[in-house]
């Protein structure tokens, strides 16, 4: 889904990160998966408070390169929050590994609470 500073993205960023495939780089860990790949443009490339970071967002640092935060990750960060993974799709992030390739399918909330519900066991 998008993330609240996806705006921060030039146009053809926009279309650019739903059509391009990154790769897990090397540098990744439990904190986060740092993709290579296209260099994604900041139109708002100035600096930003620290903001809240949860699970699954998809910072963008000023190289133009995705950052997938993981379950370690911090719980506050400075660069602008670009996409967030829906919940469903958190094992898979879990289980990337270096030169694992990543796509991003653009989704709505009810989409994703849809996706939740049909991977909830009933209690």
């Amino acid at each position: 889904m998008e993330g609240l500073e996806f705006v921060f993205l030039s146009s053809k960023s926009k279309k650019d990160i739903f059509t391009t495939t990154f790769s897990v780089s090397n540098d990744s860990n439990r904190m986060g998966n740092r993709l290579k790949g296209i260099n994604l443009e900041l139109i708002n490339n100035g600096h930003m408070v620290s903001e809240p970071m949860s699970v699954g967002s998809v910072q963008c640092p000023k190289n133009g390169l995705p950052i997938i935060l993981g379950c370690d990750s911090q719980t506050l960060g400075g660069y602008p929050r670009i996409l967030q993974i829906a919940e469903t799709d958190f094992p898979i992030i879990g289980q990337l590994r270096p030169h694992d390739r990543v796509s991003f399918k653009k989704i709505t909330i009810d989409e994703a609470r849809s996706e939740l519900k049909k991977r909830t066991l009933p209690f």
